[in-house]
């Protein structure tokens, strides 16, 4: 029988849903650990490989070319089966991925292993979406996304320090090791805490109570409407939010894939100082996560439309992201890195918000990880074109990142072209009652 207890009588509420997000979050940091640790390792891979540059951007972005598909059907193995076993095996397989890096003796293998790794961790974010739509009401959405979404950012920039010391001590082989260890240890305590809510030893009535009353989806509600996976993608709305992440995303992984590099051919920084300065983009997308979800439930929790606080932080985080540009012209190695940081926290703001709207435009709970996959997936076209596009630009130029700076802040427009242009009121996308209909006029429904 569905809780009949309302929030206001809710005082002794149990908190499991943070200690989910939390644990969401710490596989994030992991995942992104690994994703990204190829990066600061690069320079010393390229010099034990003799790799070029347009072979280090392939290395770089080869595992998004699997990533990208194969999540897609992760979303519908997340919406069919549940989270807590797509994310542990995933977690599993990602991590045996890393570990075999360190046993790389050339380029072949080396691709071999990010597609690998690209299948992968497809499992995570899908996952993480399901376990927030069935776990958190639409009220605090806002601070859960960006907590497992700032889990990739935390990542990163850990994986700058915690690489370059573990190089510096043992070698970039032995580092990849270390990191894969870490993975595996993550799994069984994401078995352990993760449960759906009504399933959940430590969830009160209270807290399942409040979970639902405020907008969470749950496997128990009435029947829902079938809705074929190509209808996601028969509406506008849909497109824009695909374009306006492809964009997001190219700026994002020119800071992980290129800013290492940068900094050591460019600024001729040691690896101690590529560790500590390197980071700290990073950690200014790490509180431009959290001031996105903060914001975005602020605007909710005064009265609001979701429609206009999605908005609102994606035009604003993607207007503020362009500022990126302004280093081609800087030589301050101290205004270059702050502009990094101010267009790395735009950026946070406006992609973390990204993260929620699928939560906002799945027509029913059954599709929930489908469109976020989808959201997910057009990202990594941005994550794989984009620094690869650098590693040409670098190659043409002898190096010089004028243009990659220019190109990185350029994107922006195109995002707010889409924002403009494309996306309708952001709500629940209305279930087309043809196989085959054009898109709606709003491309959602109504607010």
């Amino acid at each position: 029988m569905k809780p009949t207890t309302t929030p206001a009588m809710t005082p002794t509420m149990t908190w499991v849903r943070w200690r989910i997000c939390g644990v969401m979050f710490l596989g994030a940091v992991l995942g992104f650990v690994d994703r990204s640790s190829l990066a600061v390792a690069m320079p010393y891979i390229r010099t034990e490989l003799h790799l070029s540059a347009v072979q280090a951007g392939y290395a770089f972005t080869v595992f998004l070319m699997t990533y990208a598909p194969a999540l897609l059907i992760s979303g519908q193995i997340a919406d069919r089966y549940g989270a807590r076993g797509l994310a542990a095996a995933a977690a599993t397989f990602w991590s045996f991925c890393v570990g075999l890096v360190a046993m790389v003796g050339n380029f072949p293998v080396l691709i071999g292993l990010r597609l690998l790794l690209g299948v992968a961790e497809s499992g995570a974010t899908p996952s993480w979406a399901k376990g927030v739509s069935l776990w958190f009401p639409k009220r605090e959405r806002g601070l859960a996304v960006s907590i497992y979404d700032n889990g990739n950012r935390v990542g990163n920039f850990l994986a700058l320090p915690i690489m370059a010391g573990l190089i510096g001590l043992f070698g970039w082989r032995m580092a990849f090791v270390a990191t894969a260890l870490l993975g595996l240890a993550w799994v069984p305590l994401w078995l352990w805490i993760y449960r759906v809510p009504r399933q959940h030893p430590k969830a009160n009535a209270a807290e399942i109570a409040y979970i639902e009353q405020g907008g969470a989806m749950h496997p128990d509600a009435a029947p829902e409407p079938v809705v074929p996976w190509i209808d996601l993608l028969r509406h506008r709305t849909t497109w824009g939010l695909i374009f306006i992440c492809v964009c997001l995303a190219g700026q994002a992984y020119f800071y992980i894939f290129w800013i290492p590099t940068y900094l050591v051919e460019v600024r001729h920084f040691a690896l101690l100082k590529v560790g500590l300065v390197g980071m700290l983009p990073a950690v200014g997308a790490a509180c431009g996560g959290l001031t996105g979800g903060i914001a975005n439930d602020i605007f909710v929790r005064r009265g609001r439309s979701v429609n206009f606080a999605r908005k609102s932080c994606l035009a604003a985080g993607l207007a503020g992201a362009s500022a990126v540009a302004l280093a081609a012209g800087v030589d301050s190695v101290v205004a270059v890195v702050a502009l990094m940081v101010l267009g790395y926290f735009c950026n946070a703001v406006a992609s973390v918000t990204s993260f929620m709207i699928p939560l906002d435009l799945a027509p029913v709970a059954g599709r929930t990880s489908s469109l976020a996959a989808i959201q997910t997936s057009s990202t990594m076209v941005g994550a794989m074109v984009f620094p690869l596009f650098v590693g040409y630009l670098l190659s043409w130029t002898g190096g010089s990142f004028i243009w990659p700076f220019i190109a990185t802040g350029a994107l922006s427009i195109g995002g707010i072209l889409a924002l403009l242009l494309l996306v309708g009121t952001i709500g629940p996308l209305p279930i087309l009652s043809h196989p085959v209909a054009s898109a709606d006029p709003s491309g959602a429904a109504a607010e």
